[in-house]
């Protein structure tokens, strides 16, 4: 009796000796920036996520059993020419990797030990090509590990996936001197899912650009070497201004109301006419003028009529 029970007690101890404790994981994805920048302004930016091993065993390179990670971008594409370029981080060199541009997807198949209770990154240069809005952000991606089964013995499932989505946001900014204050305005450019043209937006002139930051100037020129010039919406170059006399001031425009609900336009405008760096309320000189809506991307005219005070500064 005494020799089966030593027997007994001698299995127990091997078996605990040679247990392993694997935990593959990803977590923490991330898109920077968020929101991204619209396609039309060649939004980029970068994804990243963790990924690692919470388990104190180490994860061997076993053939056809090795950990993979499979990374699916969403409206967007591989920020360079050579898609697996676009890879990098602490632990881009543990996996081989290719890249399937039909499915826009990354795999990348474990090449060395991952080390027990460590964890790196993975990152992704990303390009916009599609756009999604706040109420459906769609602008990102999904991994999926998938682990060895020898690690199913201890394996956590519910953290072997993770994912991350933005949408996209452009600004026009302007770029007065700062005592006229800070404005801006979103650009909204979400086409309609059935066609190639945009939903609804309106801007002054025929063309507009996106910018990161209010950028202030002394002659509000910094918006001309901002992307691209889009002060276009009135030439001031071609209208001469007179001490009591009423002037014509034509002011181009472009809407789309290719669903219906923009509905009526409404300009506004004020000209600082005694210089002193602000707009007061005697000096607007369009009040909310209504302005109907052309459908599917019309631009127009609309001619302001104006009186320039009598004793308005002369100069600029």
């Amino acid at each position: 009796m005494k020799k089966v029970i030593f027997t007994v007690l001698i299995t127990f101890a091997a078996w605990f000796a040679t247990a392993q404790s694997y935990n593959p994981f990803v977590g923490q994805g991330i898109v920077n920036p968020a929101p991204l920048v619209p396609a039309e302004f060649n939004g980029t930016g970068v994804l990243s996520f963790n990924v690692g091993n919470t388990g104190s065993s180490a994860i061997p390179v076993v053939e056809d059993q090795e950990m993979t990670l499979v990374i699916t971008l969403s409206d967007g594409v591989p920020n360079h020419i050579d898609p697996l370029a676009a890879l990098g981080g602490s632990w881009f060199s543990m996996f081989d990797w290719t890249y399937d541009e039909n499915l826009t997807t990354f795999t990348g198949v474990q090449n060395q030990l991952i080390p027990a209770d460590e964890v790196g990154n993975i990152t992704i240069q990303y390009k916009v090509t599609e756009n999604s809005s706040s109420l459906n952000p769609t602008n990102g991606f999904n991994v999926n590990l998938q682990p060895p089964p020898f690690t199913n013995i201890s394996n956590t499932t519910d953290d072997d996936a993770v994912s991350s989505y933005t949408y996209v946001q452009a600004s026009d900014y302007g770029d007065a001197p700062i005592s006229y204050g800070e404005v801006s305005h979103e650009i909204n450019l979400l086409k309609d899912p059935s066609y190639t043209y945009y939903l609804n937006y309106v801007f002054l002139g025929d063309t507009v650009d996106h910018e990161a930051i209010y950028t202030e100037s002394t002659n509000a020129s910094a918006d001309d070497t901002a992307g691209f010039d889009d002060e276009d919406g009135i030439d001031f170059s071609s209208i001469d201004l007179y001490h009591g006399q009423p002037v014509i001031i034509p002011i181009d425009f472009t809407m789309v109301d290719a669903d219906q609900t923009l509905g009526t336009a409404r300009l506004n405008g004020w000209i600082d006419w005694n210089g002193d760096g602000t707009f007061s309320s005697g000096e607007r000189v369009a009040s909310n003028v209504l302005i109907d809506y052309i459908n599917y991307g019309t631009s127009g005219t609309y001619n302001l009529n104006v009186n320039v005070p009598a004793n308005a500064i002369t100069g600029t």
